[in-house]
């Protein structure tokens, strides 16, 4: 026996005085599960002793104790009734009633009474917002605490105390440069006093890059609390909720790499469910609400909207709005901040309306281009339509977008004496569409008519690009545009590899070494061509896209072999000089090859398994 082992024979029974309850056993006794003594004063328990080892204590079990009724009761009290750390300016939360619900609206318009109390408090109650029986508007409104919005575990509040000494300053440059190109706010409304935390916290992380006497501030000190703090105000959707929601969707970045923002596509779908919530998606023009919140609806539904739209074709992925589920009229100029607002006359707010009003037309039409050619539908659908039938639907598309340009066109040339100019973001926007259009009639027939569009577009985005003013730099800052220029280098790439004769291959390998050089030119101070640079240094790396490229094109002098890769940056020299569009105008010049930047935007991917990788998914 362990006992009869100690070095004077048996434990004495006295020896148990030494014991406590609170004291754990060491490793060696709780590994045989023995008593651990251990008398005054000692280092080492008996055991220990006997064995002549170091008496260690690493690992102790957890000690259950039971705890005290009022500790529990307060425990309780604390999660059902938690405090919120964000300024309430609501008790009660208001959730848009759909048709399909099981609290069906054409039963709750035949009730006479539409609130329940208890004990003088309201915990459910019905608010009618038109009087159409064919199409009844109605909210539901419930008790915050009853939605889960703010648990114990939401984020710390400490947004206020960072920004306090800049809060004016970065409020102003939220004005002066976010709003003129994304005028979700209304300036003559806001109230810095009475927003909550949230709203501030994602105007604070937009403004913050444009405000220098604020550049001493942490951006992350607002983007960890709006990562943190709006999935959880999802459960609580609100008209302040979903405008934080949405600029945090435009939100700067700060660590770029060849992967897209991770999980923003989740974002936009969370986005989209407080839409939902509240109702965004149904016209409000004859509820029985304030003429400002009509407005500020239409404002974030045409803001969502477009968010939806542009991720879903930047990502690559469905989007969550279905065409026949929303009847949100088109924004008009009356739509934003009053007509007497001391502003609202003044150039630049008008352009900045005009602008919003443009990206959310072109929204509808990129819509209707990702339903008609790049959805898993579509895409087997075109394959068997007839030729006739599927120009006339290129054509109808063609003339959608010659319209277009026709009416807002006019926006791009007018803005030498505006600063900043908002109006870049658009201009990418629209050639970005042409170009996606393109690309999806190209992927069956490379010698389509379309071609020749295609490559106008490609050659003004880099005029644009080549001659891109600073005024424009400050308010070019919608994520999308991140993307866009990525979207336009990769069909640069497809035009390459489809090319077949030998002065087009020399022509593309010219432009793309102009535009990535130029990309990287402007990388240096301007963050929106930073992912796209990374982007197609990738692709210039893949040797297949030359090979391709150059299959109907053999060297010589290496025994027919084509062309590696790396001759894009040596393509002759009379091609590389200059490129011009369809009038004969010079829109660039070049005298040197592009130097790929220095980065593993991989990272240490060199031995990856795939087969395990795959096999795992």
């Amino acid at each position: 026996m362990e006992r009869d082992q100690a070095p004077n024979g048996p434990f004495p029974g006295e020896s148990r005085k030494y014991r406590s309850r609170k004291q754990k056993p060491c490793d060696l006794c709780r590994k045989r599960r023995i008593c651990c003594i251990r008398e005054a004063g000692s280092d080492r328990c008996a055991l220990c002793k006997a064995r002549g080892n170091t008496c260690t204590y690493l690992a102790p079990p957890p000690v259950r104790r039971r705890l005290p009724q009022e500790s529990t009761r307060r425990r309780l009290s604390q999660s059902q009734n938690v405090i919120s750390r964000v300024d309430q300016s609501f008790h009660h939360t208001l959730q848009y009633l759909g048709l399909s619900g099981d609290q069906d609206p054409y039963l709750l318009q035949h009730l006479s009474q539409h609130k329940l109390e208890n004990a003088g408090h309201v915990v459910w109650a019905c608010k009618k917002v038109n009087d159409n029986p064919e199409m009844p508007a109605q909210f539901t409104i419930f008790p915050d605490k009853h939605l889960d919005a703010r648990p114990i575990y939401y984020p710390q509040n400490d947004i206020e105390e960072a920004a306090q000494l800049h809060k004016e300053k970065l409020i102003n440059a939220y004005f002066e440069t976010v709003h003129v190109s994304f005028p979700i706010v209304s300036r003559s409304e806001f109230d810095p006093q009475a927003a909550s935390t949230l709203r501030l916290a994602s105007m604070y992380a937009l403004s913050h890059v444009f405000c220098p006497e604020a550049k001493s501030l942490d951006p992350w000190v607002f983007l960890n609390f709006l990562g943190r703090a709006i999935p959880l105000e999802a459960r609580n959707a609100s008209l302040d909720n979903i405008e934080a929601a949405l600029l945090y969707s435009q939100r700067h970045t700060y660590v770029f790499r060849a992967p897209t923002m991770p999980g923003m596509m989740a974002e936009v779908g969370n986005l989209v469910g407080m839409a939902h919530d509240v109702g965004l998606n149904v016209d409000p023009t004859h509820w029985k609400i304030s003429e400002a919140e009509k407005k500020r609806r239409k404002r974030l539904w045409w803001g969502i909207y477009m968010e939806d739209k542009w991720s879903a074709l930047t990502l690559g992925r469905p989007s969550y709005l279905q065409d026949d589920q929303h009847n949100v009229p088109m924004l008009t100029t009356a739509d934003f901040d009053d007509p007497r607002a001391a502003d609202s006359t003044s150039p630049k707010e008008n352009i900045s309306e005009t602008m919003f009003i443009a990206m959310a037309d072109l929204s509808i039409i990129l819509s209707d281009i990702l339903s008609g050619f790049y959805t898993l539908r579509a895409v087997q659908m075109l394959k068997n339509m007839p030729s006739d039938e599927k120009d006339t639907c290129i054509f109808s598309f063609t003339n959608r977008l010659d319209q277009w340009d026709g009416t807002y066109s006019s926006l791009f040339h007018r803005n030498e004496d505006l600063f900043p100019d908002p109006t870049g973001t658009l201009q990418l926007s629209y050639y970005t569409l042409e170009i996606v259009l393109c690309r999806a009639v190209l992927r069956d027939k490379y010698d389509h008519p379309i071609r020749k569009r295609g490559e106008k577009m490609v050659l003004l985005v880099i005029e644009l690009l080549r001659t891109l003013q600073i005024s424009r730099l400050r308010a070019f800052w919608w994520a999308v545009s991140k993307v866009n220029f990525s979207i336009v280098g990769a069909f640069m790439f497809s035009m390459l590899v489809t090319s077949i004769e030998d002065w087009e291959i020399d022509s593309w390998m010219s432009r793309i070494t102009t535009y990535l050089k130029l990309l990287k030119e402007h990388s240096i101070n301007f963050d929106t061509t930073k992912l796209a640079c990374i982007r197609l240094e990738l692709l210039s790396k893949v040797d297949q896209l030359m090979e391709d490229g150059r299959s109907h094109r053999t060297d010589e002098s290496n025994g027919g072999v084509p062309a590696p890769l790396e001759s894009i940056g040596n393509a002759s020299t009379e091609n590389r000089e200059q490129a011009q569009l369809g009038d004969g105008n010079v829109i660039y010049s070049v005298d040197d090859p592009f130097e790929f930047i220095s980065l593993d935007p991989f990272g240490d991917s060199e031995n990856l398994d795939w087969d395990a990788l795959m096999g795992f998914l």
